[in-house]
Order: structure tokens, then C-alpha cells, then sequence
């Protein structure tokens, strides 16, 4: 029982630790004059974008935002949220 108690003081002293390091959230950042570079990569939640100013390449990715992977590369992962998303066998 006491191994368990300083086990969980000690989680929460960690936590509040990492919690009180954390920076400050930042606004948002506007980047104006984007387009579209086509890429094998680009699906529904991430996609590859030219800057207007720079002509900088990066990949946006909206966060949560769940669709299927374009690329079937990684096969596994294609088909890894069907198999969890599946009811459990009957015994």
C-alpha cells in the first residue's frame, strides 16, 4: 500500500511538473498565397503546400480529421482501423 501511494505522489508530481513547463500556446499563423504541389503523399488529412512569399514547401495536416491513407505503400496500415474497429470473435 505505501509503494502504491508514493508511486502516485510521485506521477503527480511529475505531471504537475510537466504542466508547469509547458510554453505558452501560440495564435494561430496565417500563411496567404498557398497552393496545392501535387505529391504521392497528399490524402484527405495531410497534403503538401507551396508558400505564396517564400515558395517554401510544407505538409499541412489537419488534426482531428480521420480518412483513409491515398497511398497503399504501407498496406498494414491500410487495414489496421478496420481490424480494431472490428467485433471481437465469438468463442
Amino acid at each position: 500500500m505505501r509503494f502504491l501511494t508514493l508511486s502516485l505522489l510521485a506521477a503527480l508530481a511529475l505531471t504537475v511538473r510537466a504542466t508547469a513547463a509547458a510554453p505558452a500556446a501560440q495564435p494561430f499563423q496565417r500563411i496567404d498565397g498557398c497552393r496545392l504541389k501535387a505529391d504521392r503523399w497528399n490524402d484527405g488529412d495531410s497534403f503538401h503546400v507551396i508558400t505564396g512569399g517564400e515558395g517554401r514547401e510544407i505538409v499541412a495536416r489537419l488534426y482531428f480529421v480521420d480518412t483513409p491513407e491515398a497511398e497503399t505503400a504501407y498496406r498494414d496500415r491500410l487495414n489496421r482501423p478496420r481490424i480494431l474497429a472490428s467485433p471481437s470473435p465469438k468463442p
